[in-house]
């Protein structure tokens, strides 16, 4: 038995070190990605990414690189002084972003942190009609991002290496909460997050009890059975529910439509791409974009140069209830690409589209 306990203590230190020297090497492979954004460039954060990919240094650097470079693209590294200052910026992406139910509620009593979503009280049918379905995917985006942000953040506090505990609650589930035209949109932002969710727990009626004796009481907001102290109830969570008739109105007068007659029309074949270069002459133009899809959805991403150099992300989209619209700012002349990819198997798809450059 003794020989045994002597053999797994070596073990045990063999695959440390081993686990070590991996991550010093996948840290040489992204120095150059890591020298941009050196807030990643933790052995926490490296080890997180090399362990969702096997340990496979090539496959992890290759999707941490894309990772970062969309969420740079997408101005969501950013430095928050706390959920209410996230919050702010979601605002700024969507002004009915507080109807979208969500939230980070902070650390838990080891340091995890708490990222609370009443999915019970969504509205889709009527969120899908305020806002491009990119702005969606933006805010899921933004708000995971914010959570490893603070990760980071406690880890370097604690000196080990923590985890998001993601709690779901449905209360409140109805049939306009299941909107079938807006599950496909719902679901792609479950994808986004299911990286941050390792294992699953259905909670029973003592659920709040259990929350208070995993996760800490004073660390939950007292809607949720806690004591921890906010101006409201639930906190910083965003409660969802019914957007008031007054803000619909507003943010429907902002939304962006062009009429038919100054719109380009191409059909796409089933699984099908279409790839439209544009011409920038001058660096620091405006790409300006905007786009309907005939039916369902479409894959949609920018790229630059020969090397087709990704600079938008690949989404993909549906126009069913909002046209997709966007710009960004072309820091280098030459060609731009904007790719349009049908994922559909049997059926075309027709893309009506305008697209412009402005001088700076």
């Amino acid at each position: 038995m003794r020989r045994d306990k002597k053999n797994s203590i070596a073990d045990s230190s063999l695959t440390r070190e081993e686990n070590s020297d991996d991550i010093e090497q996948f840290r040489e492979r992204m120095l150059s990605v890591l020298n941009k954004y050196p807030s990643y460039n933790t052995t926490f954060t490296l080890e997180r990414w090399l362990r969702s990919y096997n340990n496979d240094i090539e496959e992890a650097a290759k999707r941490m690189t894309r990772a970062l470079q969309n969420i740079h693209i997408l101005n969501a590294c950013m430095d928050y002084d706390n959920a209410e200052s996230l919050n702010d910026f979601l605002h700024t992406l969507n002004r009915a972003a507080e109807y979208f139910p969500g939230g980070i509620m902070g650390p838990d009593k080891h340091g995890n942190i708490i990222l609370v979503q009443p999915m019970g009280r969504a509205r889709p049918k009527t969120m899908m009609r305020l806002g491009r379905v990119s702005d969606l995917y933006r805010a899921a985006i933004t708000e995971a991002e914010a959570c490893m942000y603070f990760l980071r953040k406690e880890e370097a506090v604690r000196g080990c290496q923590l985890s998001i505990i993601f709690i779901s609650d449905l209360a409140e589930l109805s049939l306009e909460t299941i909107y079938m035209p807006a599950m496909k949109a719902y679901m792609d932002v479950l994808k986004i997050l299911q990286r941050l969710i390792e294992n699953v727990e259905f909670l029973g009626s003592d659920w709040k009890q259990q929350l208070r004796d995993e996760l800490g009481e004073e660390n939950i907001f007292k809607y949720w059975g806690g004591t921890k102290e906010a101006p409201k109830e639930s906190g910083t969570i965003r409660m969802g529910g019914e957007v008031p008739d007054s803000l619909r109105e507003e943010i429907l007068k902002t939304l962006k439509f062009i009429p038919d007659d100054q719109l380009i029309k191409t059909t796409i074949l089933a699984g099908g791409l279409l790839k439209i270069p544009v011409h920038v002459l001058q660096s620091n133009s405006l790409l300006q974009w905007y786009f309907t899809v005939s039916d369902g959805d479409i894959d949609f991403k920018i790229t630059y140069g020969e090397e087709e150099e990704e600079i938008w992300p690949h989404f993909r989209l549906s126009t069913e209830f909002v046209p997709e619209y966007g710009e960004l700012i072309c820091h280098q002349k030459g060609t731009y690409i904007l790719h349009f990819y049908s994922p559909a198997k049997l059926f075309n798809k027709i893309v009506a589209y305008n697209i412009s450059v402005k001088d700076p």
